[in-house]
Formats: structure tokens, sequence, C-alpha cells
């Protein structure tokens, strides 16, 4: 670690981790309704201390970022907020979730005591270009601002 907190130069991270996403989706061509079905999740998180809290982080990581690609957009008006409640500020529900699957990875981070490394963060960044890439690959389209909207 060469970080100098004196300078406020060097190497700031201790470690890194590593992440790759996928999203499978479905567009109803009449409808343009979009569904994205399954979602691969794979995390290299150092040592995995406690399996169900790791899963819990990346479906709530996902979900939230699924959020914030499809569903999730302020709306002001005159300066005032008037997507100030649930019928205008939409979030996933439950029955609409894809299948979350889960990729543990494990490689032992030597700069960490425990092994471990973070995963709070990385399942939430990157869906959002994940399912980005798979609405490309269906249709040929790149969408570059979030909530993706298919109508645009």
């Amino acid at each position: 670690v060469t970080w100098c907190e004196a300078t406020g130069s060097g190497n700031a991270y201790f470690t890194y981790v590593y992440s790759a996403q996928v999203a499978e989706v479905e567009i109803d061509i009449k409808t343009n309704k979009l569904k994205v079905t399954n979602i691969y999740a794979a995390h290299d998180v150092g040592k995995a201390i406690n399996r169900e809290l790791l899963q819990g982080q990346i479906y709530g990581g996902v979900v939230q970022g699924l959020g914030m690609a499809l569903k999730e957009k302020i709306t002001i008006d005159e300066g005032y907020l008037t997507s100030d409640n649930f019928h205008k500020y939409h979030i996933y529900r439950a029955n609409e979730l894809p299948t979350i699957h889960d990729i543990i990875i494990e490689n032992h981070d030597n700069n960490s005591p425990t092994g471990a490394k973070g995963i709070g963060e990385p399942a939430l960044e990157i869906i959002s270009p994940a399912v980005a890439n798979a609405i490309y690959a269906a249709t040929g389209k790149r969408y570059k601002k979030l909530p993706i909207d298919l109508e645009v």
C-alpha cells in the first residue's frame, strides 16, 4: 500500500473487486414492453465469510440497479417534485423481478485481514449496462440515458 495521508497521494485502494453481470430480456415488438427474465451476477468477493449475507447484498444491489435502469424517474415541474409517491415514482415489486443467479467467486485477498472484498456497490453499479446491452442485442438500438425508455 502506497497511500500517504499527509499528501493525499498514492494508491488509496487496498483491494479491488471484479464483477460481471449479464441480463436476459424479452421485448414484445407489438407493445414495446420489456421484461428482464434473468440476471447472472458473478462477483469476486475474496473470502465468502457469510454466503447468505453476500447473496442478500447481490440481490439487493441488482434490484436497486434494475429500478435505476428501467423504472425510477424523478420528475420536477416548475421546481417542484411531482414524482412524490409510489403511484408516480415506480420501483420494482417482488412479483416483477427476474430470476437472479448469483455466482460467488472466491479469490482470497491478501490485503484484507479476513481475505474478503467489498460487495456493497458492485452489484448495483453494473446492472444498468448489462440491461442496456441486452436491449441492444435484441433491438440493435443503444440507450445511454436512465431510466431506459424503449419509446424514445
